[in-house]
């Protein structure tokens, strides 16, 4: 398969250069032809050739061309129209650019990014440089809906398979679309129920196990009546990693006194904080022979850890979708819809970047120094209590997975503190992976009152996650911390909401719309750890609970017939809750959290109808994004008496940012070009951002080391979105879109990155107490200050340039060929801005037939094979045997605190790959 992949993409190179320097020339009489198109973009402002559904495969550039409309303000409008950024995709243009899912999607829409964290888990969409932490305890600052209605958790196991078209709306939305949608909102609109026949069958197979079988049907059951539209599609690939765990991949039995044997015939285990041993994996009859008094990574001895050389990274995806549609009368209408989708994935994959990597801020930690003392400094700007860094450019230097997934098959052995030294040992996990399904269930009435039209919906999605993974990503010997590594974790979770809105006329001077908006939504929260000091059986891990009321509306009026003024805005009142499963308001209020935010967003809009072919607007508006709780700080174990635990840490603040945009959309040289600008301004305080926060523990000396949400003071996002398209020919087309964003920090203290500066000073308490002096913290504060740092995760410019060319073949058949070039800056790790992914240039190449009934196309993504990777994450290495103690420094309460060294993992960028793709359509799709 890598020799025809390569074959494939050197034709496909060669094919692809030869074509688009064949047909740049355009005559003056293909100009004409095309200077009376004005339409849509499906790759953001205009529309291509043939990517709308059911538009004519065949004759001029001018029968190919369609208008898109959208719903962006919950009114059916033309793009161009609309004065929001907005991105919109159809389903044919979606095909045409091999966009599968929603991480594909941002790959070609300016200023918009998402990535994979942890597998399709944990999404964070960010829109104009609006990035969001990453934790299930805050809503992300953009949000998915499908049909309108909002998707809780990820959305990357959603299908594209039964949607008709995709709109990226940039800038707040809160006014129309509501919670959690202040830096942009992206909307799956699904098919329609249809009342003529209609359908199409959907085939690939590519690289990897790539493949894809669906099929859609819409038609009439009673004809101008009852209609029905049915979708089903099965999406897979087995990935292209394997996992690269070796037999005997870490040191086992190490403690502060050397190698011990914990009991005749068993392995060694680690010593904890005064003999807690953790066993890892039992040893098996199909282990090499266990050799006691030998170290296991050095030859034959106790098999702790297996190599594992399965597959990592594949994803299989289903769903199914059916609506029906009831003209009751010529003014009601009811529609139905039921959607069920399953997400199957394998382990996910990050590439492990050992400590050995770190070129600054390190010292030299591990072997006698973890016996005797300090570690010595090697890099003279090195802090007391560094665990070293990655800087400059992080690249993929042939780094592989490293995960024990023996671990999670075999089970583990620990004697927790609570054991009174009995060994207690888990069963194995019950699969490894994500297991996702979900249901979602829409009720609909339109209803006309003579112009007026009153629309009400409810809408239901439930959904069960469960998730088994090795969270550490490095060799098996494993975090001491409970909770945050190998874990088997359900999220049981159901909201439920109700929308009712009025619209006015929409052929009057003065347009308005009212409406009343109810969200709640419930998540059950269990989990298993297979490493920790408890949790050994799966068990509850709290309830979380929201409740939103909010009543929203419009005002549209045209000042003349040139200008138009337009205000939005939501007021809501949203209620938090969670409960921990020790949660007892009169005993225990501890284990509870409550909490009322209260939320006016508004948006401004002046509109110019400059002339029949331009549109500018200037725009002001509010995002708000509710708060809500740290989860980590109700956890049973909290030490909730130590002078070190902050309870203001536990309440994660609203968010809000205001937005000032100007924009214009127009037609251009005789409509032989159409491009959109937007140029903007956000002014953002309370940002969430993802911290290590330490906090104490009854059972993990001194804390333990939980992933928590902050919230910086104020930040500031600059930039643009350009997206254009030239009909150079008939035949030919091309479109760019590029994004710009400047997004930085004003006012932020990271402790990440005062722990890798800050001298031992930094860290000295007042006597007799666990709280840092004042001078201390103003150490940490000038040490750890990240003000003028740019947004992690973020790339200042990405560019996409897209070529299409397509002509007759023979009668009814043509054939096609299209390029896509995306490019993508660099990105930084974190908010110290230490480390960076570098810039990456992707090529895709597609060429093929086109019938009424059918198409064929191959397609290679990735041509070059680039490689530099998506994602840098970093994390704590918790080994005894590679850390080292701090020094020891008068007046602090424990001056033998383990400092352990960081390591780093990548989100690898797939390879170049190949496949076929197959459609064949019937019914009025065919015409």
């Amino acid at each position: 398969m890598a020799d025809l992949r390569n074959s494939l993409s050197v034709a496909a190179s060669a094919v692809g250069i030869s074509l688009l320097l064949c047909s740049l020339p355009a005559t003056s009489a293909q100009h004409e032809s095309a200077a009376s198109q004005s339409s849509a973009d499906s790759s953001g402002a205009q529309q291509e050739p043939s990517e709308v559904a059911g538009a004519p495969r065949f004759g001029t550039a001018a029968e190919r061309r369609e208008e898109i409309l959208v719903t962006a303000r919950k009114t059916e409008e033309r793009l161009q129209d609309v004065p929001i950024s907005i991105s919109a995709f159809t389903a044919e243009g979606l095909r045409n650019r091999n966009i599968q899912n929603a991480y594909d999607l941002a790959a070609f829409t300016p200023n918009f990014q998402l990535t994979t964290n942890l597998g399709r888990r944990l999404d964070s969409p960010s829109i104009r440089g609006q990035f969001g932490a990453l934790n299930p305890s805050t809503d992300p600052n953009a949000s998915f809906f499908v049909d309108g209605i909002y998707v809780d958790g990820t959305i990357g196991s959603t299908s594209l398979a039964n949607v008709e078209r995709v709109e990226v709306l940039r800038g707040p939305q809160s006014a129309t679309f509501g919670r959690a949608t202040f830096s942009g909102a992206v909307n799956y609109i699904t098919r329609r129920a249809t009342n003529e026949f209609e359908g199409q069958l959907n085939a690939k197979v590519g690289d990897d196990g790539e493949r894809e079988l669906g099929a859609w049907a819409s038609g009439p059951l009673i004809a101008d009546k009852l209609y029905f539209f049915a979708g089903a599609s099965f999406e897979g690939w087995d990935g292209e990693w394997r996992n690269d765990l070796q037999d005997y991949d870490v040191v086992a039995g190490y403690s502060s006194t050397g190698y011990a044997e914990t009991g005749a015939g068993t392995p060694y285990g680690q010593d904890f904080f005064g003999g807690y041993i953790w066993q890892e994996n039992p040893q098996l009859a199909s282990d090499p022979p266990c050799v006691i008094g030998e170290s296991s990574n050095s030859g034959p001895g106790c098999a702790i850890t297996a190599g594992d050389n399965s597959k990592v990274g594949g994803e299989e995806t289903k769903i199914g979708t059916f609506k029906l549609t009831w003209d009751a009368t010529d003014s009601l209408q009811f529609n139905l819809k039921y959607e069920r989708a399953e997400a199957k994935d394998d382990h996910y994959v990050y590439l492990f970047v050992p400590p050995s990597e770190n070129n600054c801020l390190h010292r030299e930690g591990g072997g006698v120094n973890f016996l005797t003392g300090a570690g010595t400094a090697l890099d003279a700007r090195a802090g007391s209590r560094s665990g070293g860094w990655i800087c400059g450019a992080v690249t993929d230097r042939g780094y592989t997975p490293k995960l024990n997934i023996p671990h999670l098959e075999r089970g583990v052995a620990t004697q927790p503190p609570s054991a009174a030294g009995e060994l207690i040992t888990s069963s194995p996990a019950p699969f490894i992976g994500l297991r996702e399904d979900r249901n979602r269930y829409l009720l609909e009435g339109l209803y006309d009152v003579g112009d007026y039209q009153i629309t009400a919906r409810y809408a239901r999605n439930d959904r069960k996650s469960q998730y088994v993974r090795d969270l550490d990503r490095s060799y098996a010997l494993g975090p001491v911390a409970t909770g945050l590594f190998e874990s088997h974790r359900i999220e049981d979770a159901e909201n439920d909401s109700i929308e009712v809105r009025i619209n006015s006329p929409a052929d009057k001077r003065t347009r308005w719309s009212l409406g009343y908006y109810w969200f709640e939504r419930d998540v059950e929260y269990s989990q298993r750890d297979f490493n920790g000091f408890s949790r050994f059986v799966l068990g509850p891990q709290g309830n979380s609970g929201t409740i939103n009321n909010a009543v929203f509306g419009s005002l549209q009026l045209d000042l003349n017939d040139a200008w138009t003024f337009a205000f939005e805005g939501r007021y809501a009142e949203e209620e938090a809750s969670f409960e921990s499963p020790t949660c007892d308001p009169a005993t225990n209020p501890e284990g509870c959290a409550n909490d009322t935010f209260y939320s006016f967003s508004p948006r401004a809009t002046l509109t110019w109808a400059v002339n029949d072919d331009v549109t500018t607007y200037v725009q002001l508006a509010q995002g708000n994004k509710p708060g809500g709780f740290n989860y980590a700080y109700f956890d049973d174990d909290v030490d909730t008496g130590s002078d070190q635990f902050d309870s203001s840490r536990a309440l994660i603040a609203e968010e809000k940012a205001k937005t000032w945009e100007w924009g214009i959309k127009g037609n251009y040289l005789d409509g032989t070009v159409q491009a959109n600008l937007s140029v903007f301004y956000i002014d953002w305080t309370n940002q969430a951002i993802n911290v290590a926060d330490c906090i104490p523990s009854q059972t993990v000396i001194p804390c333990e080391t939980q992933l928590i949400v902050d919230n910086a003071g104020e930040s500031e996002v600059k930039g643009l979105e350009l997206e254009a398209t030239w009909f150079a020919t008939d035949r030919l087309s091309f479109t760019l879109g590029y994004g710009y964003t400047d997004s930085k920090l004003e006012d932020y203290v990271d402790d990440e990155l005062g722990t890798l500066l800050c001298p031992e000073e930094c860290y000295a308490v007042n006597p007799g107490t666990e709280v840092f002096t004042d001078a201390s913290l103003a150490l940490q504060a000038e040490f750890g200050n990240v003000a003028g740092k740019s947004a992690p995760r973020v790339p200042k410019h990405n560019v996409i340039l897209s070529q299409s060319y397509q002509a007759p073949l023979q009668d009814q058949v043509e054939w096609f060929v299209r390029n896509d070039w995306l490019y993508e800056s660099k990105k930084y790790g974190t908010v110290s801005n230490l480390n960076w992914a570098p810039s990456m240039w992707n090529w895709n190449f597609r060429v093929g037939l086109d019938a009424p009934t059918w198409s064929l196309a191959l397609y290679v993504d990735n041509v070059t094979n680039e490689k530099s990777p998506i994602q840098i994450q970093d994390f704590p290495l918790f080994d005894f045997a590679t850390g080292y103690l701090a020094p020891i420094m008068p007046d602090t309460l424990d001056p033998g605190i383990q400092v352990y060294q960081n390591a780093f993992d990548l989100l690898p960028r797939r390879s170049r790959n190949a496949g076929l793709v197959f459609s064949y359509r019937f019914g009025a799709m065919s015409l």
